[in-house]
């Protein structure tokens, strides 16, 4: 059996379930990730169904103290052991994708670099053109007014 538990719903963190904020201690974070299933609203409590075409997204943690963290879910969650088929879930080992960090955040810093770059670029251009000096001139108010519409499309 492994270490580690995957939450979805009302058991990820800053839900304030009751009975989470006891087993947190025992619970090391890893990260966010998904699972391939499909969640279906039951009302008071959402249910992922194993499903190859869609995911649900939650937290990985690792657990300090397996027993103590299992024992503990099966009494918030209403599992039952020595009746699985009557339990409110079943605990199922299920591969977990996590969030690629890199995945999300270099598109934004090439992005930001890619601005870095664009001005001495061209001021590198400008210099090499007929009437340098002029456009040289004007070149650094471009570039603030570009900033300045940029950063109200941000804002």
């Amino acid at each position: 059996m492994t270490d580690l538990v995957f939450f979805y719903g009302t058991l990820m963190s800053g839900f304030e379930r009751p009975g989470r904020s006891g087993i947190d201690s025992q619970l090391a974070p890893i990260g966010r990730g998904w699972i391939p299933a499909a969640l279906f609203d039951l009302g008071i409590y959402p249910a992922a169904v194993p499903a190859s075409d869609s995911r649900v997204w939650g937290e990985l943690h690792r657990m300090r103290d397996v027993s103590a963290v299992l024992s503990a879910l099966d009494e918030i969650e209403g599992y039952r052991a020595e009746e699985p088929d009557t339990s409110l879930y079943h605990r199922v080992e299920t591969p977990v994708t996590l969030k690629n960090f890199l995945h999300f955040y270099v598109p934004l810093a090439m992005t930001s670099l890619l601005v870095l770059l664009v001005q001495p670029i061209g001021s590198a251009a400008l210099s090499r053109m007929p009437n340098a000096l002029p456009s040289l001139a004007v070149w650094p108010v471009l570039a603030g007014l570009v900033f300045l519409v940029r950063s109200m499309g941000l804002a």
